[in-house]
């Protein structure tokens, strides 16, 4: 079972009810960007995710988290397994 992302740029179009064009034009990227962050093949730099922050409220880093826009259970299990190992290890 995948466990969706949120997407903060998609929430922030549907929000503010603009286009993805309208949100390039007010922070200063291009439209290929924004629809890049919409698909979630990537993310906001730091500067953009700032000018995001600075326009329409948030955190910039709110902005960034969006890298996986899915992950299995059995994803979530690993990376947790992989975890404990690690922490048992230093614990030693």
């Amino acid at each position: 079972m995948k466990a969706k992302m949120p997407n903060p740029v998609r929430r922030l179009l549907h929000r503010e009810r603009i286009t993805q064009a309208q949100l390039a034009r007010a922070i200063g990227v291009s439209r290929a960007a924004v629809s890049l962050w919409v698909s979630g093949a990537s993310v906001p730099s730091v500067r953009s995710a700032g000018r995001l922050a600075r326009e329409y409220g948030g955190r910039p880093h709110e902005y960034r988290q969006m890298r996986s826009p899915a992950i299995t259970d059995q994803e979530i299990e690993a990376i947790a397994q992989r975890i404990i190992a690690l922490a048992t290890k230093k614990e030693h």
